[in-house]
């Protein structure tokens, strides 16, 4: 019954997504016909969950378990959704990790083991259950973080968020290969999962799981937020800063001055780079992470200048197109002198 399931979904969707769900780029009349020929399988496939699966034999288990019986109530219409549908059909082929090797390490109470009411849900290794404690540091004000971008964008969270702390930043628990540069945390759309560093500084660590449920909530409520990898990084910059005192998403510039002396000194070292924000926009996403960390100072500032009130739009109405012409129109000029003056400030 599995290979079945396998099978009609490969025929449905094609070798190009046969064995990736990341369908960010597929056409809308892709997706339009994915979705119509994706809904009777997707109803076959509920109904076996729901007679075969109950939620009781997986309280010990981890979150993808729980996952396979929390389908979407309604027909799949967007890309996110088929990735979803994608997950569950690979989890009915096999399961992508051992059951028993992670385990919930925020509090939650005795009668939600799985944690299906907590906004972030923070898995650890079972190796590392003894660490339990100082790897959710960071949890509270990442849940706090989501519902204020929840309640300026009007929108519900009702599934949560996921974030596995582990030694491979989650790949060494979903079964990933190996990053090509170290990182201290990442998303994986794919499998609606944040992975963060076990092994960084408490507080780089809470900055890490701010900055990857920024990307999550974005792919799941603010997909236009998403598609530039300038605007995407820069967001999550931004918004890790952000403190449970800061009205709306106002971060003040001094919170970034020792990142934009360090921006100032790097590119002073390098003639060929340009504090040109209009000019970086534009780069696909491997050019802009091409860049390292250099092009996400840049893009976390450039958010600093454009301002709280045009990200909070961006957020509130979900159409990125004003934060991207107030970006198309900075000057650079401009720009330099607003990084200078917040550097002198902090002095």
């Amino acid at each position: 019954m599995r290979e079945e399931f396998q099978a009609r979904w490969r025929a449905i969707t094609g070798n190009a997504f046969a064995d990736s769900w990341d369908l960010d780029f597929a056409s809308a009349r892709e997706v339009e016909r994915l979705s119509r020929e994706v809904l009777p399988l997707q109803r076959e496939l509920r109904a076996l969950l729901r007679h075969n699966l109950t939620v009781e034999p997986l309280d010990d288990f981890h979150f993808r378990s729980m996952r396979s019986v929390t389908l979407p109530q309604q027909p799949p219409s967007t890309s996110f959704s088929l990735l979803r549908l994608g997950f569950f059909l690979d989890l009915l082929a096999e399961y992508p990790i051992d059951l028993d090797s992670v385990l919930l390490a925020t509090p939650s109470p005795s009668d939600d083991p799985l944690g299906r009411d907590l906004t972030i849900r923070v898995w650890i290794p079972a190796t590392l259950a003894d660490e339990a404690a100082e790897l959710a540091h960071g949890v509270r004000s990442a849940a706090r973080l989501v519902r204020r971008l929840a309640a300026i964008a009007d929108v519900t969270i009702d599934d949560g968020f996921d974030v596995i702390v582990s030694p491979e930043v989650a790949r060494d628990v979903i079964r990933r290969s190996a990053a090509s540069r170290p990182v201290g945390g990442q998303y994986f759309p794919g499998d609606r999962v944040c992975g963060v560093a076990s092994d960084m500084a408490r507080e780089f660590r809470k900055h890490a799981m701010k900055h990857e449920v920024v990307h999550a909530f974005c792919h799941q409520f603010r997909r236009g937020l998403t598609k530039s990898a300038f605007v995407s990084e820069g967001l999550a910059e931004y918004l890790e800063r952000l403190e449970r005192w800061d009205v709306g998403l106002r971060v003040p510039p001094g919170r970034f001055a020792d990142d934009f002396a360090l921006l100032l000194h790097e590119t002073g070292q390098r003639p060929d780079f340009s504090l040109d924000p209009p000019a970086l926009f534009d780069l696909d996403r491997r050019a802009f992470y091409d860049l390292g960390s250099l092009g996400y100072r840049l893009a976390h500032a450039t958010m600093a200048f454009v301002g709280h009130e045009t990200i909070e739009l961006a957020v509130r109405t979900g159409d990125p197109g004003t934060l991207h012409t107030a970006i198309r129109h900075i000057d650079p000029a401009e720009f330099v002198g607003f990084l200078e003056r917040t550097t002198r400030r902090k002095r």
